[in-house]
């Protein structure tokens, strides 16, 4: 899309395009279409509110849950800017099946949190990329990773090609073997994600943490 390429300028396309998926969730295709237009051409992208005020003000106004999206939207957007913001969980969640949802392979990401639960600088690390239906998860390197960042707690997440989010009896061996390596090194495990476009399996939610 042209509007795309316009936000180039405040390096904001790869916002555009996650944003664009985002709306495509909550919102009809046509509907997200038209936000998406009016706020990648936003200069600003001051938060959530001036989001929605600059929909308002082109006459879309927002249900719930599209509301609830711009908030994720403006949560991404301050990632990408790399400030020190707290970060949850469940937005992390929801940045990764934008990213690595849709990917025909598997992959191993960890997000490396300060003891406030910001994420870091940079904090956002691929570590290995594997075939179709496992990757290699090294909890040494997550542990050094998170000792170069000088993090106290992480969030590791992969990818399940397949679409299901379940976890393989390899993905629970793996787990244990971070919680262990994180507990020698007082590192937290404060979540191990799968993902696929559509959904998310929590360890922690799911009592396996």
């Amino acid at each position: 899309m042209d509007s795309y390429q316009d936000t180039s300028r405040h390096g904001n396309h790869e916002l555009a395009d996650a944003l664009s998926r985002l709306l495509r969730l909550v919102a009809p295709t046509d509907g997200a279409a038209s936000m998406t237009e009016v706020l990648v051409n936003e200069t600003g992208w001051g938060g959530a509110a001036q989001l929605r005020n600059a929909l308002n003000s082109a006459g879309i106004i927002l249900t719930a849950p599209e509301v609830d999206a711009l908030n994720i939207a403006a949560s991404i957007i301050r990632w990408a800017r790399q400030d020190r913001q707290r970060i949850s969980v469940d937005e992390l969640a929801i940045r990764w099946r934008l990213t690595l949802g849709g990917l025909q392979r598997e992959v191993l990401e960890v997000a490396v949190l300060d003891p406030a639960g910001r994420l870091i600088p940079d904090g956002v690390v691929r570590l290995n990329e594997g075939g179709v239906d496992r990757v290699v998860v090294e909890p040494r390197r997550i542990m050094e990773l998170s000792l170069r960042h000088g993090a106290t707690r992480v969030v590791v997440a992969h990818n399940h090609p397949s679409g299901v989010v379940r976890p393989t009896q390899r993905d629970l061996d793996a787990t244990r073997q971070i919680v262990l390596a994180g507990t020698t090194l007082d590192v937290s495990v404060a979540d191990h994600l799968i993902v696929s476009s559509e959904e998310t399996f929590s360890f922690r939610q799911e009592g396996l943490l």
